[in-house]
């Protein structure tokens, strides 16, 4: 779309997530004209995710399905393969690869535990309402700032995610969820009976959310552009 290269020309940079401002570095980006402003998701201010004490581990993905490249459902699904309780699985977004996810499920032996939404314009208020999850999931190979998890977590609902390049900037282990080693299914198993078997509190996963706010977003711009001036 683009020349990367191109971007060597900036005399200043702002980066939305530590992922990013590593690949400038690696780009032969100076550490000194890169600021880490991430991005800002809308304060949620309405009800929280109540999870359901029973013995169903549910789980929700949001976002692009497929079955290898970034998103790497092709993992989730032999972990969960692997996975000895009982669970579900809601999947929502685009469904470019759809038929290759169904008919992988179908042979891991989990297409019974899968429900396949599609495009919901909407999806959070049918997850709070419907589903009541215990984590959403997320085994990319790579991600910027994932919008979707910020989405998530500010709804109470923790995560359970893949030590992608920038996965700490949203994920505190055991406060808004867990991550694994991507690659490692036995980890990533028992992350998944660590979330089920976890209290968490809606509020305290919400609030971890916070330094993404819009006054918190407005205050980093502001530093970036005071930095600029000084230079």
């Amino acid at each position: 779309m683009f020349n990367a290269d191109n971007v060597l020309f900036a005399d200043n940079h702002w980066a939305i997530s530590s992922s990013i401002k590593e690949q400038l570095i690696n780009r032969g980006v100076s550490e000194k004209q890169i600021t880490l402003v991430y991005n800002a998701v809308d304060e949620y201010d309405g009800k929280l995710n109540q999870i359901q004490n029973d013995d169903v581990l549910r789980l929700v993905y949001i976002g692009r399905i497929e079955l290898d490249d970034q998103k790497n459902l092709r993992e989730l699904m032999d972990g969960l393969a692997q996975y000895s309780g009982k669970f579900t699985i809601d999947f929502y977004g685009d469904a470019a690869d759809l038929s290759a996810c169904q008919q992988y499920s179908e042979k891991v032996g989990i297409s019974s535990c899968v429900r396949w939404h599609g495009w919901v314009t909407n999806p959070w208020d049918e997850v709070l309402e419907k589903i009541h999850p215990n984590a959403l999931v997320l085994t990319s190979r790579y991600e910027g700032l994932p919008m979707t998890l910020l989405e998530g977590i500010s709804r109470g609902i923790p995560a359970v995610v893949a030590d992608f390049v920038g996965y700490q900037d949203v994920i505190e282990n055991g406060i808004n969820g867990l991550s694994y080693s991507r690659g490692n299914l036995v980890m990533l198993i028992k992350q998944l009976e660590r979330v089920k078997q976890t209290c968490w509190s809606s509020t305290l996963v919400s609030q971890s959310t916070k330094q993404y706010s819009l006054s918190a977003y407005k205050k980093r711009l502001e530093y970036a552009v005071k930095q600029i001036s000084r230079s």
